[in-house]
């Protein structure tokens, strides 16, 4: 699988990616582009999704749900689900959305063998 940057250059810069970077194979299928801009190749493994930002590939097989088999076709619906189609049926990922983590609160902190923090906080219930 390629990729161009800056195809408006004279010299676009071409980037190959294979199993050494991470593909779960070099036969590649299909592309779809997800509502993220995540790139998701459909191998002969299952699908590989690539992130362009930072080039990390995650990889999805039927051990994650994904029907088995080469998957063939793969496309984004208008409500941002990803499809994905195998010789042996058909798959539907739900929309991909930029994850949030949940507030960290600390409760209290040790330090040197020190305690500082709110009894309150450690109170266990009754």
């Amino acid at each position: 699988m390629g990729r161009i940057d800056r195809p408006g250059e004279a010299q676009p810069a071409v980037r190959a990616y294979t199993p050494a970077d991470g593909l779960s194979s070099s036969e590649v299928w299909c592309l779809a582009e997800g509502e993220q801009g995540r790139i998701y190749a459909g191998t002969a493994q299952g699908v590989d999704r690539l992130d362009p930002g930072t080039g990390l590939i995650a990889h999805y097989s039927s051990a994650d749900g994904l029907v088995s088999g080469d998957i063939r076709a793969a496309l984004c619906d208008r409500s941002g689900d990803l499809w994905f189609v195998s010789p042996r049926g058909v798959s539907r990922l739900g929309p991909e959305r930029a994850s949030t983590l949940p507030p960290l609160r600390a409760a209290s902190v040790s330090a040197a063998d020190r305690f500082y923090g709110s009894a309150e906080a450690l109170r266990s219930p009754a």
